[in-house]
């Protein structure tokens, strides 16, 4: 009579304290959810391959040369250091390769020191190679507008707004870069496809979309309809995917690449002169190619079969991505969808 009344006590402190582990457990559980809505049964419903990462690019100062890479890390603002440098006049208007189809031939590479510190290392022809490190903290943040989407940068200096400004041959270019730390430039803020953005998906200084993803078999059906064939860089692809139908990646709602990156399609890409300069020799083609044959069979009206003001800029050739999860991606990688979206 003595020993179970113990007993019975020593056994609701268990059931007490087990109460409160669990419940515990169970708070956290729900704010790790909260926090990182990605879980391991939503990455495994993505079973369906479709094809296979062929190319990776970046173009860490926007509209110059292409960089290639094997390996690197989408992250929610896009590929790592991809479009995160802008070339600006003297009236902090950004320019691209329809302003000045020189840019393209501004060779760069993207170069991390052990505590992740970022250098562009630029050369073209005729110039020095130029280092163009990271800016302080204390350099003043200014405010960069592309296509009515804000973010923001800092400017790099004056020795890389000389060596850009003489380049170019264009008086007063300044050179601004987008760090982790600067405020990004949101989706929801374009002019044209707000409607179709989700409030949180971002990007640094691409024309639009965070990441843009082309298949090869569209390029090689368009090149059965050209008289002179044109490479991939005419379309500065973040990924090219292979093993696919043509445009095949326009139906895919969204996407795993690797282990954990998502995607989702936002829409296909109207494209514009940017196609039409040699990326070599940053000079615009004569003949209109390829905007000239895409507009026979690849505008908004011909492949839906119905018109949409917002795509009359340009026929229509890839598409644009933002990212659900960050992760890896390296060539080889297997591109799934979940099964229903292939019905």
């Amino acid at each position: 009579s003595i020993i179970m009344p113990m007993i019975n006590g020593q056994f609701l402190s268990v059931l007490v304290a087990g109460a409160a582990v669990v419940a515990v457990a169970g708070i956290w559980l729900y704010y790790k959810k909260k926090k990182d809505p990605i879980k391991r049964c939503m990455l495994d419903d993505y079973t369906e391959p479709v094809a296979t990462v062929d190319g990776l690019w970046i173009y860490p100062l926007k509209s110059a040369h292409q960089m290639e890479l094997e390996y690197t890390e989408c992250t929610f603002r896009g590929l790592k250091n991809d479009r995160c440098w802008v070339v600006v006049d003297n009236e902090y208007t950004f320019i691209n390769q329809k302003k000045c189809p020189k840019l393209a031939t501004v060779v760069q590479r993207v170069e991390e020191d052990s505590n992740g510190k970022c250098t562009l290392v630029m050369s073209a022809h005729g110039m020095s190679v130029l280092e163009v490190g990271q800016p302080d903290t204390s350099t003043a943040v200014m405010p960069i507008k592309i296509f009515s989407m804000i973010g923001e940068g800092q400017d790099v200096g004056d020795e890389a707004a000389f060596w850009i400004s003489e380049y170019l041959e264009v008086e007063g270019c300044r050179i601004f870069f987008m760090s982790n730390a600067s405020k990004p430039r949101m989706l929801k803020d374009h002019h044209k496809f707000a409607d179709i953005s989700l409030p949180n998906e971002q990007t640094s200084f691409s024309n639009f979309s965070t990441v843009f993803v082309v298949s090869q078999s569209s390029l090689n059906e368009l090149n059965t309809r050209l008289e002179t064939p044109l490479p991939m860089n005419r379309f500065r692809p973040n990924i090219v995917v292979n093993g696919t139908p043509p445009h095949a990646e326009d139906h895919w709602p969204e996407i795993k690449i690797g282990q954990t990156c998502i995607l989702r399609h936002i829409n296909p890409s109207p494209r514009c002169k940017t196609t039409t300069v040699n990326q070599e020799l940053g000079e615009v083609s004569g003949s209109n190619e390829p905007l000239k044959t895409l507009n026979t069979y690849r505008t908004y009206e011909q492949v839906y079969g119905k018109y949409d003001k917002n795509y009359t800029s340009g026929p229509l050739f890839g598409s644009n991505f933002a990212v659900i999860n960050p992760g890896p991606i390296r060539i080889g990688d297997t591109v799934f969808t979940k099964p229903t979206q292939n019905k």
